[in-house]
């Protein structure tokens, strides 16, 4: 069981203190209810009143539900009224494709096939060879030296 004591004494964060699924004493419930007013409260779940972070545009709280009559879990950062954390959205390739043109002078430095790589995926065009080319792509123009232009194949 983890405790409000004992997270006192930890000097860490509540994030890093607490790992969803861990039963917090009542003390530490009593915490959820005070430091600010809650966001969500029933018999069921209590959500500290500011957010975490968002996550998919929605902001998400430090969250407890209750498991049985006198037991408290720590449920992670949930949205407003739930007790499961949202799942983190992928980034897609218009995002990846985005992070590419800004980091290239709009495609300026690009290759050509690379270029078209790009098109391709804000088009949608892309199989998993395309994707796994892209996320290499990425990572290629987003790094700290900049973008490296693939060299020429000899025939």
């Amino acid at each position: 069981m983890k405790t409000y004591s004992a997270w006192g004494e930890s000097r860490q964060s509540l994030d890093h203190f607490l790992v969803i699924g861990d039963v917090v004493d009542q003390e530490m419930a009593d915490y959820f209810v005070n430091v600010l007013p809650p966001v969500s409260m029933s018999g069921l779940l209590v959500q500290i009143g500011e957010p975490v972070k968002d996550v998919a545009g929605r902001p998400t709280y430090a969250t407890l539900r209750r498991s049985s009559a006198r037991e408290w879990v720590y449920a992670g950062n949930c949205y407003r009224g739930a007790s499961a954390e949202p799942a983190e959205p992928t980034r897609g390739m218009s995002d990846l494709a985005i992070d590419i043109l800004r980091a290239t002078h709009d495609g300026n430095d690009l290759a050509p096939r690379d270029l078209a790589l790009v098109e391709g995926a804000v088009n949608g065009h892309l199989n998993e060879l395309g994707n796994a080319a892209m996320v290499a792509l990425h990572a290629n123009a987003t790094k700290l030296e900049g973008y490296t232009s693939p060299s020429p194949v000899n025939k």
